[in-house]
């Protein structure tokens, strides 16, 4: 969920700033080793969009956040049944940029191609399981970043006065991605750490979706959007919906 406000500091430039928060769910696929953990997320964000002529304009935008994840791991093996409880804390920070420009293919079609740039990183504070005994795991903590760089194009077509049907397709580099590892060490066994190796991440994603926006007055708009973004072995679909208010 996303509450923002924006306004027009000029006749050139519109700053922006916005509240969100996110609940979501993971749940391992692995039978032998269960894993789950839900995590919440609060993000603050600031944006601004600034027009460097009647068809091309500047967008940046800035955003922290703070994650509270609890999870779970079921051990079992040799008759033994344990669940390892855990919760820690997380930050991160958003910076990205990106240039449109809108060609008019048509009264009703138009065709803007950006290029953009997007910094993130996040950090996980170290934490210690609970409710296994010496089998809880002790977790340094960890930091990752990535930084995408990526080219977009979206189709507008205008159904009727109000109606507005949207198409957009891209695809991103990422320059910092690489294989994260967590360093670990069982609570009863403290000094002998080891190092599990996550994902590795494919350098190259897609991304994709398809919208309509509806202008209900002349100070609602209504949109909805479907969206789609992908790497090797990671898909994330997203459906979405937003009011806007001008006044």
């Amino acid at each position: 969920m996303v509450v923002g406000a924006d306004t027009e500091l000029n006749a050139a430039s519109r700053l922006g700033v916005a509240v969100a928060y996110a609940s979501s769910k993971v749940d391992g696929k692995d039978s032998a080793a269960q894993q789950r953990a839900d995590v919440d997320t609060y993000q603050l964000v600031v944006y601004d969009s600034h027009s460097l002529s009647e068809a091309t304009d500047l967008n940046v935008q800035a955003d922290v956040g703070a994650h509270r994840t609890s999870g779970e791991r079921q051990i079992a093996f040799g008759g033994l049944s344990r669940t390892a409880k855990s919760d820690y804390n997380s930050w991160s920070a958003h910076i990205g940029a990106g240039l449109a420009h809108t060609l008019a293919l048509s009264e009703r079609t138009s065709f803007t191609p950006s290029l953009r740039a997007d910094y993130t990183v996040i950090r996980d504070k170290g934490y210690t399981e609970t409710g296994a005994g010496v089998l809880n795991l002790n977790v340094d903590s960890n930091r990752a970043e990535e930084l995408i760089v990526g080219v977009d194009g979206k189709l507008s077509q205008t159904l009727n006065e109000r109606t507005t049907l949207v198409a957009n397709l891209g695809a991103g580099y990422d320059l910092l991605g690489k294989q994260s590892s967590i360093v670990s060490a069982f609570a009863g066994t403290p000094s002998a750490a080891f190092t599990t190796k996550g994902i590795e991440p494919s350098k190259w994603l897609g991304r994709g979706g398809l919208g309509l926006v509806n202008k209900v007055n002349d100070s609602l708009e209504l949109s909805a959007r479907y969206d789609i973004k992908f790497r090797e072995g990671f898909t994330n679909l997203t459906a979405s919906v937003k009011a806007r208010w001008m006044f």
